[in-house]
């Protein structure tokens, strides 16, 4: 945990150039809420989705929210 908490790579995000999704519980208590809007705000291709009512453990929380989340962010766009 120690190692965890000292470890920073938040100068490097810009470096990361594919699209992100940052899945974010809101009452998540591991990982702040604060801390992932962080990353979200420095990945350039990122985008941030609130699940309420959901602590860290999203994927059992909600996980019908989080499946639908995940499965739009892949889903390809129609290009014209």
């Amino acid at each position: 945990m120690r190692a965890l908490k000292r470890f920073d790579i938040g100068g490097r995000l810009p470096e990361i150039r594919v699209p992100t999704l940052v899945i974010t519980a809101e009452n998540d208590s591991t990982v702040s809420p604060h801390r992932q809007t962080f990353l979200a705000e420095n990945l350039p291709n990122a985008q941030q989705i609130f699940i309420p009512n959901a602590n860290h453990g999203v994927t059992i929380d909600q996980p019908h929210q989080f499946n639908q989340t995940l499965i739009e962010f892949l889903r390809p766009t129609a290009t014209p």
